[in-house]
């Protein structure tokens, strides 16, 4: 044997020496990891707390869809459409409840009942404006679904002083401006714009009473534009407001 064949086997000889060590150093480095690891469930997919297997395959299982599809229908008044759900759902360690956001379409043809062969069947043109809204339902399971009827909205939190919230700057295209609230007896929500120092360049009528996308009455007139608006809040729970035509 040559010596250049002597120095070929040396280097192979080195090499798998090297790759037994790490082999080595990574078993020990792997029970060494699966010691530390701090849980009370463990995912057989993760191979590190596998340490031998006889006559057994790693495969992916069969997902089954529940027999009581769909667990969330189009059940309630504001729940239009649910083309485009795009569902979120967290486990809540504390509540121990399930939690899901979904943004349904909230003004929208209505496609409550259909079937999805209905569907299909018949043609479907977005109407001008179409709304979607986040949505909120909670499960003790994940299979049976609550949507409380609430509406997320500004109160006070002294019931005997006024709430004050000033939106940033947005762009006011001069379509009349809507809010929806509850208002109490007594209650009212006056607003304003108002510019960048706070100081009121033109004010609404007060709205004294329950409205859904109650128009605003203004004095002086509001230009398009960008503004900022000022809403004080007394006896009331103000949830939205929009600038569009009357549906």
């Amino acid at each position: 044997m040559n010596a250049h064949h002597k120095n070929e086997k040396r280097i192979v000889m080195i090499v798998a020496i090297a790759l037994l060590g790490i082999v080595l150093c990574a078993n020990l480095a792997t029970g060494q990891a699966v010691k530390d690891l701090k849980r009370d469930r463990y995912l057989l997919l993760d191979s590190r707390i596998v340490e031998s297997a006889e006559n057994a395959k790693l495969s992916v299982g069969e997902v089954r869809k529940h027999e009581h599809n769909p667990l969330l229908g189009e059940d309630k008044p504001w729940e239009k459409r649910f083309d485009n759900l795009y569902a979120n759902v967290i486990f809540d360690q504390e509540d121990r409840l399930y939690k899901c956001w979904y943004s349904p379409f909230i003004a929208d043809n209505s496609s409550k009942s259909m079937t999805l062969h209905q569907r299909g069947e018949k043609s479907y043109r977005p109407p001008r404006g179409r709304e979607m809204a986040i949505c909120y339902a909670v499960s003790k399971d994940g299979i049976k679904w609550e949507k409380p009827d609430h509406w997320a909205g500004y109160e006070p939190v002294k019931s005997d002083q006024p709430a004050s919230l000033t939106t940033g700057e947005i762009s006011y295209p001069g379509q009349p401006l809507r809010i929806t609230a509850d208002v109490g007896q007594c209650g009212s929500i006056k607003v304003s714009v108002v510019d960048r120092n706070g100081k009121s360049i033109s004010s609404a009528k007060p709205v004294t009473e329950t409205v859904i996308d109650g128009e605003l009455q203004w004095d002086p007139k509001i230009s398009p534009g960008h503004m900022q608006l000022r809403f004080e809040i007394s006896g009331a729970k103000l949830y939205s407001f929009s600038f569009a035509s009357a549906a």
